[in-house]
């Protein structure tokens, strides 16, 4: 089993987020520290569910909380469903929040992988970005959770900033590379409905950087991180060996999770999902009443939890299995269309399984929606 645990809160909203988060409060952190440890208990209770093979505290901003804090939750997520031997206890980190001593703290609670959200090395973009942190706090950041033993380390980073070209970009990476970190995750920004930057850009405020220029930046970025030993595992994703996201890797598998917090979402397979409510006092409320909070239940039907499988699979270097296609007529149609797709370098097709070759994987959703479609 698998355990996410959604921490909302953050030093501000950045304007490209469209994540559920809300601004850092102190009470309102300590109450929801108290919730998520009650609503632990409540779902260990109702759900059961083996020992932990990952816990993953994401955001929002995790690291708004001391590692004494984000400790307890660990202690009682152990306590309540046990951790297996190795198991991969990730946190988010933001640079603003951790020195060095938070960093070693965290390590000797149990935390053995850190994702830090550096985003980028560049100033200007970090601006753009309405990050709270600069280029200086990203590199001690990762530089003290690299400093520590036993440690998995990885960087987030955007792309497709207004303003940023394809020089601007591969600089960040050959910082981002020259720390050695054992993990990437590189993201094509996305002006989400609704966020300022999507109103800044639909306003002819900002501008985005052209299709042209976005593939140059994704090619750029598998070139330089092939040739310094990152495997492309995952659309966004590269790592070292040994070091691509285990918990991560259980979502696109398919596997079962459990995810505590608001707006978390979890799922025990085949096809059975619930979230939680997305308003903060809604989820207090409930859980203040020891009562855990109202949940949108959702029971796939058989095509939808196929179509998910594909589209999961799909995202990663592993790929889908081959029989996933039938021998009936229409797995060999696709199987057809698949082959002009091989021809085109879009898709790699092997004995056991196929799947989106590195130029694929760029344009991984017109690729899928013709798949799960035809």
């Amino acid at each position: 089993m698998r355990l996410y645990i959604h921490i909302p809160f953050c030093i501000r909203k950045c304007p490209y987020c469209d994540f559920v988060s809300f601004p850092s409060d102190r009470d309102k952190m300590d109450a929801y520290l108290r919730a998520l440890t009650l609503e632990m208990r409540l779902v260990h209770r109702r759900e059961g569910g083996g020992r932990l093979e990952s816990v993953y505290l994401g955001g929002g901003t995790p690291s708004l909380y001391h590692p004494r804090e984000l400790g307890q939750l660990l202690e009682e997520a152990a306590s309540l469903w046990g951790l297996e031997e190795g198991a991969e206890v990730s946190v988010e980190v933001n640079p603003a929040t951790w020195g060095k001593g938070e960093f070693r703290e965290a390590r000797w609670l149990g935390f053995n992988r850190m994702s830090v959200g550096v985003q980028s090395f560049s100033r200007r973009a970090l601006e753009v970005l309405g990050r709270a942190h600069g280029p200086w706090e990203s590199l001690e950041a990762v530089r003290s959770a690299l400093s520590l033993d036993g440690v998995s380390v990885g960087l987030d980073l955007i792309y497709g900033i207004p303003g940023q070209g394809v020089g601007e970009w591969a600089e960040t990476l050959q910082s981002a590379l020259q720390l050695r970190p054992h993990h990437l995750s590189l993201y094509l920004l996305t002006p989400e409905p609704g966020t300022p930057l999507a109103e800044e850009v639909a306003r002819g405020f900002l501008s985005l950087p052209g299709e042209e220029e976005v593939v140059a930046m994704y090619e750029v970025a598998c070139r330089m991180a092939a040739d310094h030993g990152y495997r492309h595992y995952e659309v966004s994703n590269f790592a070292l060996p040994g070091h691509a996201c285990r918990h991560n890797l259980a979502y696109w598998r398919r596997e079962g999770y459990l995810g505590l917090g608001v707006a978390a979402h979890s799922f025990i397979p085949p096809r059975r999902r619930w979230s939680n409510p997305t308003d903060l006092g809604v989820y207090l409320s409930y859980l203040e009443r020891e009562k855990l909070p109202p949940q949108r239940d959702e029971l796939l039907t058989p095509e939808e939890a196929r179509e998910e499988e594909a589209m999961l699979a799909l995202r990663t270097a592993e790929g889908l299995r081959r029989s996933f296609l039938g021998e009936e007529e229409g797995g060999r149609r696709t199987l057809g269309w698949l082959e002009q797709l091989r021809e085109e370098g879009l898709v790699w097709l092997g004995e056991d399984a196929f799947g989106l070759t590195e130029r694929g994987m760029f344009v991984s959703n017109a690729v899928l929606s013709a798949f799960l479609s035809g």
